[in-house]
């Protein structure tokens, strides 16, 4: 079997990768709409200093103090008339149509919510069309991202915040085994690098033939690092 004998010289993100989902590190706050990027992840904080967790049902933003993990990253994507659909790094899925007085569901692409950010002073007031066409903002309610009116108090605030690095080297990262999965891009060429797009900061993957592997996890769970020096052999 082909492994990959990981340098030390890497730039860690925040996201320690395993089995189960992990903490994130948060780095600056984003104020203003210009400074986001589409297809970037960010970080989600209500006015209620919770982050926005993505259940896979639903939001939670509980009523004590919460830490920043997988599920409460979000790739913000641009559908060019400055909407976004809100797509969470850890399900896959995206912020739905807003329901008045009902709990904001995830929902796959085709049902995402084209939501507006309204950024004013630095802090977001999302909105977006209900159903009916009438547009809908969001409240924090039974420790869920709610459907609400549109307004400015502190339960319709949300938080952008970039996901930060780290420069922790990962040392027990080096000689193992990695399985570059079934879900590479088969439009690649064996061997070329390209940038994994289901990770919420960029790293560098390669395709390599004759790696079938199914017991290890695929690389955008284990090694979301950007990994500046790799070399591989048999």
């Amino acid at each position: 079997m082909k492994k990959l004998f990981i340098l030390l010289t890497m730039l860690v993100v925040g996201i320690v990768s395993s089995w189960a989902q992990q903490t994130v590190l948060v780095g600056n706050q984003v104020t203003s709409e210009d400074g986001i990027t589409s297809g970037k992840a960010y970080i989600l904080k209500t006015g209620a200093e919770r982050y926005i967790t993505d259940n896979g049902t639903n939001y939670d933003v509980p009523n004590a103090a919460n830490s920043a993990t997988e599920a409460s990253v979000y790739y913000l994507i641009s559908n060019g008339d400055r909407t976004w659909k809100i797509k969470n790094f850890y399900t896959g899925k995206y912020w739905g149509v807003p329901v008045y007085n009902a709990a904001l569901t995830s929902v796959a692409e085709a049902s995402a919510g084209a939501w507006s950010l309204n950024i004013s002073s630095g802090i977001a007031y999302p909105s977006a069309p209900d159903a009916s066409s009438t547009v809908r903002g969001i409240d924090r309610s039974n420790g869920k991202v709610w459907g609400w009116t549109t307004g400015t108090s502190n339960n319709h605030k949300v938080y952008i915040y970039e996901v930060a690095l780290s420069t922790t080297a990962l040392s027990e990262l080096a000689y193992k085994d990695i399985d570059v999965a079934s879900d590479a891009a088969a439009s690649l060429s064996e061997g070329q690098w390209y940038i994994c797009p289901s990770v919420p900061v960029p790293v560098m993957c390669m395709r390599i033939p004759l790696i079938t592997s199914s017991s290890i996890p695929k690389p955008s769970h284990l090694v979301q690092q950007l990994i500046t020096q790799v070399i591989w052999f048999v």
